[in-house]
């Protein structure tokens, strides 16, 4: 195997262990009634797992993945500003946002530790 075949599967191993964790806050932060608070900026944590998972999809060559996160980040930036506001059509649009990323980042991940 090469050195950059090597370094490759380290950062597609740390992508899908940092994937993880962002779901989860993605998860918290869309659960309910969203993230406590009145205030916008309680969507920060949220903007950021997916801008997060965003970027670290595109850094490893998952294009699927960073346009998934790229449309979630896009639809908290709305909550985050105060242009949108928390409802059943935004939050059923995000869950399934979400659902979507999760089958994407599965898909990434079987493929990856096929033999």
């Amino acid at each position: 195997m090469a050195v950059s075949d090597a370094n490759s599967d380290m950062f597609r191993e740390m992508f899908f262990e940092e994937a993880r964790e962002l779901l989860e806050t993605l998860d918290s932060g869309l659960s309910g009634d969203g993230p406590p608070g009145d205030s916008p900026k309680r969507w920060d944590p949220v903007y950021r797992a997916a801008h997060s998972l965003k970027g670290a999809a595109a850094m490893v060559g998952l294009a699927g993945i960073s346009q998934q996160a790229l449309a979630m980040e896009k639809a908290l930036g709305q909550l985050r500003t105060g242009a949108a506001a928390w409802g059943a059509e935004i939050s059923q649009s995000l869950g399934g946002q979400r659902a979507r990323l999760v089958e994407l980042i599965d898909d990434e991940e079987k493929r990856f530790r096929a033999p």
